[in-house]
């Protein structure tokens, strides 16, 4: 079973100093999850929890959802932007590249491998972008963490951290 946590945190030029930039900075980097999960896992079951902080409400209350994406390991090529996991008989290659759905600016294009997760394991990737929306830029940092376990366990991300993978570009 494989426990994805996606933390969005998204914000336009309003916040990006002053009080904005100090609530958007007070965004949590790890959330708990949730105490049980009604499903029955397998070693296919992909848990994706998202959790989104927008300035509307000044990054204090986050929409929350939960859920098995219900897709077969050859689709968890193109999770989020650059993220993709593979399935192999040692564990989940966990691998990361830049891709426009990440934002500006440009980064390296190549698959980069993360790490190879063992279950009992996790890792965490953070990369962030610019975009170009109606008329505006708008800025995201997402932070993901990927567990493996061989049943749910909401305590997965409190483990020894085995990898950090990085890609902050600067965004004026």
């Amino acid at each position: 079973m494989i426990i994805l946590q996606e933390i969005v945190t998204q914000w336009t030029k309003a916040s990006r100093g002053g009080e904005g930039v100090t609530a958007r900075n007070g965004v949590p980097e790890m959330f708990p999850l949730p105490d049980r999960w009604s499903g029955v896992p397998t070693v296919e079951t992909l848990l994706y929890q998202h959790l989104y902080y927008g300035e509307y409400d000044t990054f204090k209350v986050p929409t929350f959802s939960i859920k098995d994406l219900g897709l077969p390991p050859d689709r968890w090529t193109h999770l989020n932007g650059g993220l993709a996991l593979r399935l192999y008989p040692d564990g989940l290659a966990v691998e990361w590249r830049w891709t426009g759905d990440v934002g500006a600016p440009k980064r390296n294009r190549y698959p980069c491998r993360v790490v190879l997760l063992q279950t009992g394991e996790w890792a965490m990737i953070r990369f962030n972008g610019r975009f170009n929306y109606s008329y505006t830029w708008m800025y995201r940092k997402t932070v993901v963490h990927i567990g493996v376990v061989d049943r749910y366990d909401d305590q997965i991300f409190t483990q020894p951290l085995v990898a950090i993978f990085e890609s902050i570009a600067d965004l004026w």
